[in-house]
């Protein structure tokens, strides 16, 4: 049991840390609405939090039309646990961000949702490291399907060797 000076100081330390963490950090009530959302908000959503506060909507407008069905069908998991999702939100300037988010329902001792808390980040870099990692694996296979196939077109038994002498592939003479 913590004594009230206490509980007020980790209170403030929480906000201190809630306020400079790169990561979104939110608390919605039970009918959605929001009741803190931190700064971090303004670098992901590229928007102000007074224009959050005065217009919710924009957190659903913002998302992506090809993510939209996918963020409002979303619901809290039924055993309490923390749901994730990842999806696509467009910024006032027109730039496109990933965001990922983490929501959890807070439940009273009845079991009723009284409060859901959100931690959410930007994993544009990571979703772009994907993209090409994709494409250089696509054009890897492209150049081995052309190289085998002018191999292939080869008269002559070919094989092509690794630095030890193992055999990497042959032609179809071969």
């Amino acid at each position: 049991q913590m004594d009230w000076d206490s509980r007020v100081e980790s209170e403030i330390h929480l906000s201190q840390i809630a306020q400079t963490i790169e990561q979104v950090v939110w608390l919605r009530d039970s009918s959605g609405r929001i009741l803190y959302v931190n700064p971090a908000f303004e670098t992901v959503w590229g928007r102000s939090i007074a224009s959050l506060y005065a217009a919710p909507k924009i957190l659903i407008e913002s998302v992506h039309p090809e993510d939209r069905v996918q963020v409002m069908v979303a619901k809290p998991r039924s055993d309490h646990k923390p749901f994730n999702q990842a999806y696509r939100i467009l910024r006032p300037d027109g730039s496109q961000r990933w965001y990922q988010w983490t929501d959890r329902a807070l439940t009273n001792e009845r079991g009723e949702i009284v409060e859901y808390q959100g931690v959410g980040r930007d994993i544009t870099e990571r979703k772009q490291a994907e993209a090409d990692l994709k494409r250089h694996a696509q054009t890897l296979e492209a150049m081995q399907q052309f190289l085998q196939t002018a191999l292939n077109a080869f008269p002559a038994n070919t094989a092509v060797l690794d630095p030890e002498g193992d055999i990497i592939t042959v032609n179809t003479p071969w």
